[in-house]
């Protein structure tokens, strides 16, 4: 019981750190002084960055275990934090 919660807990935090990095691929980046905003738009925008990945690495063929959707929140938040914030998006 205690290791499913601490696996729901690494789950959301995964999806979360996904969001910051996909706002801030998106141009976005969220403050601090309001966390239960930045937290809230952070997972649901980290939700849908992950579905949208997971749709076409199954598409790709990928069987999505586990670590692959851990390796697609990392991927999303590190692309996030090599982009500079608040530089405007490619064109």
């Amino acid at each position: 019981m205690i290791a499913d919660l601490a696996a729901l807990a690494v789950a959301n935090l995964a999806l979360v750190l996904a969001g910051h990095g996909a706002l801030r691929l998106a141009g976005f980046r969220p403050q601090l002084r309001d966390p239960l905003w930045s937290l809230g738009v952070a997972y649901v925008t980290g939700v849908a960055a992950l579905g949208l990945l997971g749709s076409l690495a199954l598409v790709a063929g990928l069987s999505l275990a586990w670590w692959q959707i851990l390796a697609l929140c990392v991927a999303v938040a590190a692309a996030g934090l090599v982009r500079p914030a608040g530089a405007p998006p490619e064109r």
